[in-house]
């Protein structure tokens, strides 16, 4: 049996290769459930920082923008744009790919993947000016996480599963 390492790395499955049956049983219960049947330990999302992106001009909302521009679908849930109550925190993330995924028995049907997050820590107030003098660092930066955007960013693959039930490839 592979560990939960090998199986991350390699994206073969630590257990056997489910039936479509059963994973269309356990999404009803369960979504994440049924995600981790078939991605098993892989990667279910990354977030990246915007505000060290070499060459990006702009803030998070350019950012996103570019992205729409470029044809990627945003998460939506509670907004695009998830904001920190200390408007510190901004996060906005992509609905999580279709993947085509081989069941036992050799039938291959589209799940749900991975998505990528976005993220822009803003500089604390008392480290603005560090900003100004380019001598920002991530240190001086808001750190933390917020549940409540989590919530809304972990939509992205509940987004992508509903959008694959309407049109009826789930």
């Amino acid at each position: 049996m592979l560990n939960a390492w090998t199986s991350a790395v390699t994206g073969v499955l630590p257990w056997g290769t489910p039936k479509r049956e059963d994973y269309l049983k356990l999404l009803e219960e369960s979504e994440y459930g049924a995600w981790v049947l078939v991605n098993g330990y892989g990667l279910n999302h990354t977030a990246l920082s915007v505000h060290q992106i070499h060459g990006h001009q702009g803030d998070i909302y350019a950012f996103a923008n570019e992205l729409v521009m470029k044809g990627f679908n945003l998460n939506d849930s509670g907004g695009i744009m998830k904001v920190s109550p200390d408007s510190g925190l901004l996060q906005c993330a992509t609905v999580a790919d279709m993947v085509d995924f081989t069941f036992d028995g050799g039938q291959v049907h589209p799940v749900v993947g991975a998505y990528m997050e976005f993220v822009e820590r803003k500089p604390l107030l008392q480290y603005q000016h560090l900003a100004q003098a380019g001598k920002l660092q991530e240190v001086h930066r808001r750190d933390g996480f917020e549940a409540d955007s989590a919530v809304n960013i972990f939509a992205s693959t509940t987004l992508a599963a509903s959008a694959a039930q309407q049109k009826g490839i789930l």
